[in-house]
């Protein structure tokens, strides 16, 4: 409970000139301030320049008391991976991380030109280099921390060059104001990353320093005075988007000052010349500022604030949606909350987000779907690289400091799939994006469109109106793929540079939180049973985990506990992950989603055997939600109009048509039907039911605007529509296009004088069965131009349906309630693993770099492919079967091997030859509704298949439809 007297309550004025919020005194309150220049503020001066600033207010508070952490994270160095974790960050060393300081293949640049050591590169940001280091700088003390250095390749000369980066830019941080890093982007931050690209590096530094105390002095003093400068520059600086979002990322960091640094630095002014109140004030002021001025992550997830969390895949990139912002910012921002006000509810609250993840934008493997944006729940949407090791740190920063069991099931289900997935087992190439089924990577364009998200030379991004969407989502009939999910899930060194340089930190974070210790020092905590040995100087015991976990189910765990510490007993926790339901500790019973402690006595060794007695599971109801279809139109003897408004109900846009909030005429909203070269949709999500009447006429009406107008002596072709009639039960054509329109050119963006007339469109003379419910769609074919429509706010479209007096064939059928059914896939698991089918690859090397000295033999790109069967439906009558039996050649020395294997489970199936592939492409086509229907479908015949790691697969299917044989 806090009470009155323990909060700090800050009046945050946005967009003032000077910095109110970062106290200096030694009180609680805000006695005095810093201007912009950096000079001192009295109080009273600070009311005046308050009462001149015309801005939003905001109250935001923190607790004098922080919210207790429940585990002390053991400083770098003292934890030591073992088995084929070991094995799998030397892989890591040895390969694409550790080489790309000292190459020169795409990607390496944004390393070893960084402006951050001295080179003259830069893409103007400064995140990449940052990036690296934040995953390179631990990777390199594990490895040091394991003895095994010596198996460090000369080549890559990484233990050299992780010195030299740190020494240069604790040499070369800015003397004037404090900066660390180059001063770019600031002041102003106008593109949201000056505040935010270098807290990597004091993340780097600070696990630096962990590992090498002897300088942890000048970190510190490198680390608060660059903070103290953020601090400064967060009164006049705007939050936008990275910054925006990624606002726990500075509080993360305060938090660790506040904690490790003020106690050891708090009384030395040459680090903190603030002192001790003065800089622990300094830095919660500064970061319940960020917070105020940042994303408010709880209306987000909650829906209840005018930027809301998409229950569907996002059509437009933001920032607010963005996959890799949620994972930094939204699953840490309940854990740093936490600590700030002392409030124990921030659980629930870490629930909550997740719960939402889970709902509307799940994945079998990576936690959430965001192949750049949200995406949804379809298996064939991807995840971005990024997203995965951000997810997995926010989640592993979670646990620390919340305590929640599960939030390390989660860290291990991205660790032991995810993880390993988006990368090809020798660690030398990457993917951008990767999907759960997926049977092709290399870049799939379907016929003439084109899913990127990103506008063209011929595009309406706004042309009759404002720019920008509007937050408002449309359910989609038929989920289509982005552009990154057709061009960015090879694998090789040639992506945007984001992935290659942050992909670093997902192993050797991991293997930082594996041992824990109690923050009051009464014990330890084995967070994941992978091999590892600690030695925890907080509580004076060394832990050792002697295991093959997750590809084995036993532990044996071993507690030297050193006498000559004055106390009781400690303890040592075991996590026993939430699915395995028959473990037990030492022959008894443990409870499954708990942390077991076992007593081990000082003096003494204690040995804990865990068996966690895992069996195969299959997990339901994977895959899209399907649509619920909306209130049917039913039969009556004058026209019936149909819905269309945008009221996220009526029209279910797809295939990357969006709303846009408003045209340049009043009381109307707008359709931004694509990209030039997009085939998209607008769907009626309101079934017309006729009772058995024909339908012979239906009418609507549009305004429009094309895009740019092509340069003189040019021809682009414009865009055109089709009204398409639909069986809503089968969602399959009832004959051709109703309608056609002419090529819509007239009246574009660039030379905009208004949009076009109202365009009525009537069409009679049909004779349409609606016996079953018949739906509609407008079908947009943008070629080189697209289209904005402009439609009045109250009518839409203005859709009416007329109906003959003659009935026609078949028995009226009821108004279905799905449009698309949920797609109710299962995955197959075993432990923390997800299996899937493997079909055999053939790799394909489609660029070398060559031209880019030193040439690095293994730094290429790829296009995998497949000529096996890969469309199965899964037969749940038959009980699986886990062969725990590794084969021939698998070696904990690559564990994620795509050829050798440590287990794997059998599986009855049967081929399901209507699922393919979507549009024509590689890429796999959305998953039929299950149960499905063997028989109406003509499956194969029955046989058994092989399901091996998600982990060891760089093309697979892993999201499954399913039946139930009658027996």
């Amino acid at each position: 409970m806090i009470t009155r007297h323990e909060l700090v309550v800050i009046f945050v004025s946005v967009g003032c000139n000077i910095f109110q919020c970062n106290s200096v005194a030694n009180t609680p309150n805000v006695a005095s301030q810093f201007d912009k220049s950096g000079r001192r503020v009295s109080a009273a001066n600070l009311l005046c320049h308050e009462a001149q600033c015309m801005a939003e207010h905001t109250t935001v508070h923190y607790s004098q008391k922080l919210g207790p952490r429940a585990y002390y994270l053991p400083p770098l160095g003292q934890v030591q991976p073992r088995g084929w974790l070991l094995e799998q960050l030397l892989l890591q060393a040895n390969a694409l991380s550790g080489y790309m300081a000292t190459s020169t293949f795409p990607g390496a640049v944004n390393v070893n030109e960084s402006l951050w050591v001295g080179g003259n590169y830069s893409t103007g940001t400064l995140q990449w280099l940052p990036y690296w280091t934040n995953g390179n700088v631990p990777l390199i003390e594990l490895i040091r921390a394991a003895g095994a250095t010596q198996r460090l390749d000369p080549g890559a000369d990484l233990e050299n060059v992780i010195e030299h980066y740190v020494s240069y830019i604790l040499a070369h941080r800015n003397q004037t104001n404090g900066w660390i890093g180059p001063f770019l982007n600031e002041p102003g931050d106008t593109n949201g990353h000056g505040l935010w690209d270098p807290l990597n590096m004091l993340r780097t530094l600070l696990n630096y320093g962990q590992a090498h105390p002897e300088r942890m002095r000048e970190i510190a003093i490198a680390s608060v005075a660059h903070m103290t400068k953020e601090a400064q520059l967060l009164s006049t600086d705007p939050v936008i988007k990275w910054a925006q979002t990624r606002w726990p990322t500075f509080v993360e960091i305060a938090l660790y000052i506040v904690d490790e640094l003020v106690p050891v630095f708090g009384t030395d002014p040459a680090v903190m010349p603030l002192g001790v109140q003065g800089t622990r004030g300094l830095l919660l002021n500064a970061s319940a500022l960020f917070q105020a001025k940042g994303m408010n992550w709880h209306d987000y997830y909650h829906r209840t604030g005018s930027v809301q969390f998409p229950t569907g895949p996002v059509q437009n990139w933001n920032t607010n949606d963005h996959g890799v912002n949620n994972a930094e910012g939204a699953l840490r921002y309940p854990a740093v909350a936490y600590r700030m006000e002392n409030n124990a509810s921030y659980k629930h609250e870490m629930d909550f987000v997740l719960a939402m993840l889970d709902e509307y934008q799940g994945q079998v493997q990576s936690l959430f779907c965001a192949d750049e944006v949200f995406c949804g729940r379809e298996p064939h949407r991807g995840t971005e690289t990024c997203a995965v090791v951000e997810a997995m740190a926010s989640l592993e920063y979670a646990f620390t400091t919340l305590g929640q069991p599960a939030l390390m099931d989660r860290v291990e289900r991205l660790a032991f799939n995810a993880m390993p997935g988006a990368l090809t087992a020798d660690m030398w190439t990457h993917v951008y994006v990767q999907q759960a089924n997926s049977v092709f990577a290399g870049v799939s364009h379907p016929p003439a469109t084109d899913g990127a998200r990103q506008a063209d030379d011929g595009d309406a991004s706004a042309a009759c109106g404002r720019c920008g969407g509007t937050g408002l989502e449309a359910p989609h009939l038929r989920d289509t793929p982005s552009g990154e999910d057709q061009t960015a899930n090879f694998y090789g060194v040639s992506h945007f540079p984001c992935c290659i340089t942050n992909f670093p930190q997902g192993w050797p974070k991991f293997a930082m939180h594996t041992i824990v210790a109690e923050a009051d020092a009464s014990g330890v905590v084995i967070a994941s049973l992978v091999p590892a040995f600690a030695t925890v100087s907080s509580v004076g015991a060394t832990v050792s985990v002697n295991s093959s976990y997750p590809f084995d189910d036993v532990a044996t765990i071993s507690v030297a506990v050193d006498g000559a510490v004055k106390g009781a007993s400690i303890t040592t926790g075991v996590r026993i992950p939430g699915w395995a339901s028959r473990a037990t500790v030492n022959g008894v019973s443990a409870p499954n989603g708990t942390i077991v402690k076992v007593p081990c006595p000082r003096g003494a060794s204690t040995v804990i055997v865990v068996h966690l007695n895992t069996e195969a599971r299959i997990e339901t109801g994977w895959g899209g939600l399907g649509v619920v279809a909306g209130t049917a139109v039913n039969h009556t003897r004058d026209a019936a109009v149909v819905p269309s408004v945008a009221n996220n109900i009526d029209l279910l846009l797809d295939g990357g048509a969006s709303y846009l909030d408003g045209t340049q005429q009043p009381n109307t909203f707008g359709i931004r039907s694509g990209n030039p070269g997009q085939n998209t949709t607008a769907a009626l999500n309101h079934p017309v039911c006729g009772d058995g009447f024909y339908i012979e006429q239906v009418s609507f009406s549009f305004q429009y605007v094309a895009g740019y107008t092509p340069p003189a002596g040019q021809h682009k072709v414009g865009s055109t529509l089709e009204l398409i009639a639909f069986d809503t039960l089968t969602v399959q054509p009832i004959g051709e296009p109703l309608y056609v329109s002419p090529t819509l050119d007239k009246y574009s963006y660039d030379h905009y004088s208004g949009c076009s007339p109202v365009i009525p469109v009537k069409i009679t003379g049909l004779r349409i069965p609606n016996a079953r419910c018949v739906s509609f769609k407008l079908v947009f074919h943008n070629n080189e131009r697209n289209l904005e429509l402009s439609l009045p706010t109250a009518a839409g479209l203005g859709v009416t349906v007329t109906w003959s007096a003659a009935r026609g064939p078949g028995v009226p059928l009821s108004p279905p309630h799905y449009l698309t059914a949920p797609e109710n896939a299962v995955a197959v698991l075993y432990g923390p693993l997800v299996f899937a089918l493997h079909p055999t690859e053939r790799s394909v090397v489609t660029k070398t770099y060559t031209d880019d000295p030193p040439v690095r033999p293994k730094a290429v790109d790829y296009e995998i492919s497949t000529n096996d069967t890969w469309n199965y439906a899964l037969d749940l009558s038959t009980p699986v079967k886990v062969i725990k039996q590794s084969s021939p050649g698998w070696s904990p020395s690559m564990a994620f091997s795509t050829d050798e294997y440590p287990l794997y489970i059998q599986v009855a199936a049967r081929q399901f030859p209507s699922w393919g592939f979507w549009e024509a492409s590689n890429i796999t086509a959305a998953l039929p509704s299950s149960p499905v229907d063997c028989a109406a479908a003509h499956c194969g015949p029955k046989m058994t298949l092989r399901l091996v790691p998600f982990g060891g697969t760089n093309i697979r299917i892993s999201a499954f439809p399913w039946f139930q044989e009658q027996h």
